[in-house]
Order: structure tokens, then sequence, then C-alpha cells
């Protein structure tokens, strides 16, 4: 919102489209952000990453695949716990359906946060992993979480490869806010 004066179409779950703005905003006053929304900007889209057209009727999902210039990906289930199984309909089907999105009319960029979780290798003092370096194998990779972000990339290799240019970005360490301390898991 700060760098663009482009419409953002923004999917997020809810009842309905009063329910999802209020829980834009309530993130947006949890992570002190909430200065920087402009709504006469955000399109909310109700819908939920998990379900099949990411829960948009059909033809609601072809009229924003129409719309759309470019996908940012960050959406996941994030549970360091649970089990592949459980992670795979948000991490694996939602980028599929994400996918499927950028595909539908033309040539649609993607920009997708995946995990430093997806490289299996031990890591060795004096020695950065490269994004070169191979990813997995899955069954060395210690949780679901890992798995599944690891099938999603292989998923995106399958689309580059059909044309859909993809960016992925691999983060590590996701963690409070380096000026006032707002995450997720605090508190």
């Amino acid at each position: 919102m700060r760098t663009t004066t482009a419409r953002i179409h923004c999917l997020v779950r809810g009842v309905d489209e009063g329910d999802a703005r209020a829980r834009i905003e309530a993130a947006a006053q949890w992570y002190r952000t909430g200065a920087d929304l402009d709504f006469d900007r955000i399109d909310i889209v109700v819908g939920d990453l998990v379900e099949p057209a990411l829960g948009l009727t059909e033809d609601d999902f072809d009229a924003l695949a129409r719309l759309v210039d470019v996908v940012y990906h960050a959406g996941a289930g994030v549970n360091w716990l649970y089990p592949y199984e459980a992670l795979r309909p948000a991490n694996v089907a939602g980028t599929e359906e994400i996918l499927r999105l950028a595909a539908r009319h033309r040539t649609v960029p993607v920009h997708y946060v995946s995990s430093t979780g997806v490289y299996a290798q031990e890591a060795v003092e004096g020695r950065r992993i490269s994004v070169d370096d191979p990813i997995g194998p899955p069954e060395l990779l210690s949780n679901g979480y890992r798995q599944a972000k690891w099938v999603a990339e292989g998923i995106i290799d399958i689309a580059r490869s059909r044309g859909i240019p993809v960016s992925v970005y691999r983060v590590d360490v996701v963690s409070g806010d380096q000026v006032n301390g707002a995450c997720t898991s605090c508190g």
C-alpha cells in the first residue's frame, strides 16, 4: 500500500465481507500497520485458501483471474507439529489453486513465499545454503510443514516449466517486529 497506487485484491476468510474486513483491521491493529490501510484500494475477496477455486464460485474465480496482474502468495498453514496431511490443503492444494488462477486467462506472475525448511541438509558453520542447493528429499524433512512446502515448490517448478513466471522467496525465522515486537507467537 505504501509503494503503489494499485488496487489490491485480498483473499480473506470470513463469513462475509464485513467479517473479513474486521479480520484485516484486527491484524493491522495487532501488527500496528493500520495507518497504511486504504480500503478505497482494497477489494476484499471472501474465500479460503483450502477450498477449491479458493472458496469462490466458479464465476467469481474466473472474474478474479481476469482482473489480477500479479499474485503475491504468502498464505499457508503454519504449524511445526501437524502432519503433512493436515497442512496439505492450505500449503499444497492452495498453491495449486493460486497457480490455476494465474494461468486461467493469461500469464500472471506469482511471487511465492516458501521456507528455508525445504532444505534437508544440516547447517555447516562457514557454509551458506545457496538457492541452487537441492531441496528435500521429503523423507529427511522433519515435519509436515517442511514437507508441504517442499511439495508446493515441486508444483511451482512444474508451473514454471509450463511458462508461469514464478519467483520463490525462502524465508527463514519469522519473528517479532524490530520496533514494536508484534508477532503471532508472542504474548
